[in-house]
């Protein structure tokens, strides 16, 4: 949630914005930190040119911002710090992925099987499906939509 971004004769910029986005995904906030301190120049200088540094004047730069890619990266990614910190996706299924390859490349003299039925006899008793059905909607939200 970002803090009311401008009042009258006041701009709110860069980090003290929350405008940050260090996820994981992505490490942004030194870009967003100077488009937001240019939205913010030219909303002052407008300011300055029109003798007008009222609450609806300051209010142009929100305007600025969301014309920009600062507040549509946060919005679009919104969802991500859910999903990176995740401890499933940290720790469990990290392993779960070492143990299934582990098992899909092991010879040990018994017909292959499928690798499917491997993942999810890897898998059984460790992460329910439920979980991870949510943890992969999670992920879709995070990253695709």
């Amino acid at each position: 949630m970002l803090p009311k971004l401008s009042r009258g004769g006041l701009l709110v910029v860069g980090d003290a914005a929350g405008f940050v986005f260090a996820t994981g995904l992505f490490l942004e906030g030194m870009n967003f930190a100077i488009a937001s301190a240019l939205a913010a120049a030219a909303t002052v200088q407008q300011a300055h040119a029109d003798a007008d540094f009222s609450a609806k004047s300051m209010a142009r730069y929100r305007k600025r911002l969301e014309a920009n890619f600062v507040l549509q990266d946060l919005k679009h990614f919104r969802h991500a710090p859910t999903f990176v910190n995740n401890e499933r996706l940290q720790n469990v299924y990290p392993e779960l992925i070492c143990q299934t390859a582990e098992n899909v490349f092991r010879s040990n003299g018994t017909p292959r099987r499928k690798i499917g039925r491997i993942f999810f006899d890897t898998m059984r008793g460790k992460v329910p499906l439920r979980t991870l059905l949510r943890d992969g909607w999670q992920a879709g939200r995070a990253l695709f939509f």
